[in-house]
């Protein structure tokens, strides 16, 4: 997820559980970085990935 000021750095999460039947937010997540958790509302700026694209983009080809 892109940082919306240059200055403030990304930081990746995992989507650990949805709150609602149909996906919608906010959504349970962990920090890659830190292991911490929250529950968070994604940004417009955000961008989800599922597990598979995300594992392919560090293959090589």
């Amino acid at each position: 997820m892109p940082a919306p000021e240059p200055w403030k750095r990304s930081r990746d999460k995992v989507i650990m559980e949805l709150r609602h039947p149909d996906g919608a937010p906010p959504y349970v997540v962990r920090w890659v970085d830190d292991e911490h958790g929250g529950l968070v509302f994604l940004g417009p700026d955000a961008r989800v990935v599922t597990k598979e694209d995300r594992d392919a983009s560090f293959t090589t080809s």
